[in-house]
């Protein structure tokens, strides 16, 4: 699967549902984030809360954010538009 996913440069957008702590939208970001794409992640809870379950949300959030990935919080939505 990952030789082919690197190889597929038809795959330009990637949408991760449910990510929780955002904590597997990082670590697919740094595997793939040299390649032509762009992430949209999601977590269905509100960002306080994700705050005090999980202690790396604001950490990862915060990567994601600073490459430029689109991120989707409950009803709130937050979107950072670019590629890697």
């Amino acid at each position: 699967m990952d030789k082919e996913f690197r190889n597929n440069l038809s795959i330009r957008n990637v949408l991760i549902v449910g990510d929780g702590d955002y904590s597997f939208s990082v670590a697919f970001l740094m595997r793939y984030g040299a390649l032509p794409i762009t992430v949209t992640a999601t977590t269905l809870e509100q960002g306080i809360l994700m705050e005090q379950k999980y202690p790396n949300f604001t950490k990862n959030l915060e990567y994601l954010e600073s490459h430029g990935e689109s991120t989707l919080i409950s009803s709130v939505i937050r979107v950072v538009m670019g590629t890697v």
